[in-house]
């Protein structure tokens, strides 16, 4: 298959026999921002959220009472910070909370203004530079072009009263020289060591667009906990992916497309930056994968992918044998919503029930009867032994078909 292709024959062996459109890469993908997941909602009476005293207990290793306690005093640190930024002035150099009394402290650049800080409820330390200090420092470290690879940041910090650098390991001296470049004297100056480069990350939503080999482009289908299910006929087996922003993305590590499998899927697994994400993008926001339960015959689905976002139809066939450009499918769903060349992989949705990916389809969606067909999702989550990751938890096995 040449990865530009986009018009091939498919006969319909379970309905009626028509002439197709193969949903094959064409052209490349678009650059689109990735939606949030929405917030949250609040406790009935007003307090933090449930979920998010519950994810502070875990990760803090602290009760929900004891994380609900700390929300509220850090709230009022907020407001004693303005006023110690006020009443201490020009001296003033920082605050930050004591992890374990929980008490403000305060640095202060002259002694004179400790007693201005205890009297405002914190407890001051004394330091050499003031905030004003240490922020010329680093608008100078800003205005610095050519900053070293394995130079990863820089900040103030009010606790060791200096301009903070972040180096990856074994470039510590790098560091300090392109700080000595910038005027900094060594007292300003601490290195921290940091283990590896910060990343920018991205979510891996169905129906959101992706690169083969830089060249040709399909849809997501549906996430799994190791990256996303798309077509097979995409990309064979070790092709790399790039996503909807030309990101380094994944692998593809299995790949099937007819004949005696009978199958149209792949798997690519991602990297790091990427975070497989409950949710199909669809025209109208993100709709959730709540699992993957069988649809029947008639039920309306609605298919979204990147060429031509969210159209709908019902399922007219399951089980159908398809002759898609002259490879033999079997097993598969057959539906009347339309589809373009792109749309390839993309996520086929009954509900909030994830159904399969789009194979191939006749017509197209600016007019004419349309019919596609659908690689069942279950399926593969059991030949590839994949986990769908749906709202209820992280990954969901299949269920048993209607």
């Amino acid at each position: 298959m040449r990865v530009r292709r986009v018009i091939a024959g498919m006969a319909l062996t379970a309905a009626a026999g028509t002439a197709v459109v193969l949903t094959v890469p064409a052209d490349a993908g678009t650059d689109r921002q990735s939606r949030p997941q929405a917030p949250a909602p609040p406790s009935p009476n007003g307090g933090p959220a449930a979920a998010l005293l519950s994810a502070m207990s875990r990760d803090l290793r602290i009760s929900e009472s004891a994380a609900a306690g700390r929300l509220a005093a850090e709230s009022e640190a907020v407001e004693q910070d303005a006023a110690l930024r006020v009443g201490i002035g020009d001296s003033f150099a920082g605050t930050w909370l004591d992890g374990r009394s929980g008490r403000m402290m305060v640095a202060v650049a002259d002694a004179s203004a400790a007693q201005r800080a205890r009297a405002l409820g914190a407890e001051p330390r004394v330091v050499e530079h003031s905030e004003r200090q240490l922020q010329s420092a680093r608008r100078r470290l800003d205005r610095m072009t050519g900053t070293p690879q394995s130079v990863a940041g820089w900040y103030i910090d009010a606790r060791t009263n200096t301009v903070t650098m972040l180096a990856r390991p074994g470039s510590e001296n790098k560091a300090r020289g392109f700080a000595r470049q910038a005027g900094l004297r060594t007292e300003t100056v601490r290195v921290q060591t940091v283990a590896a480069d910060f990343k920018a990350l991205f979510d891996v939503r169905g129906g959101d667009a992706y690169l083969i080999n830089r060249s040709a482009r399909c849809s997501v289908g549906f996430p799994v906990t190791s990256g996303f299910v798309s077509a097979g006929h995409c990309g064979p087996r070790g092709a790399t992916t790039n996503g909807f922003n030309n990101q380094a993305q994944g692998t593809f590590r299995a790949s099937q497309f007819g004949n005696s499998g009978g199958n149209d899927y792949s798997v690519i697994d991602v990297n790091q930056q990427w975070t497989p994400k409950p949710v199909v993008k669809t025209t109208g926001g993100d709709v959730p994968i709540a699992g993957s339960q069988e649809a029947p015959v008639g039920a309306s689905v609605c298919r979204t992918g990147s060429t031509t976002g969210t159209h709908c139809g019902t399922i007219t066939a399951r089980n159908a044998t398809i002759n898609v450009s002259g490879r033999i499918v079997r097993n598969f769903i057959v539906t009347t919503a339309c589809a373009e060349p792109g749309d390839s992989g993309g996520s086929l949705l009954a509900g909030n029930q994830a159904q399969g990916v789009l194979s191939g389809g006749s017509g197209s969606c600016r007019g004419g009867r349309a019919q596609t067909v659908y690689q069942p999702i279950n399926p593969v989550l059991s030949a590839e032994k994949l986990s769908l990751v749906t709202t209820s938890k992280a990954g969901s096995t299949p269920p048993a078909g209607p």
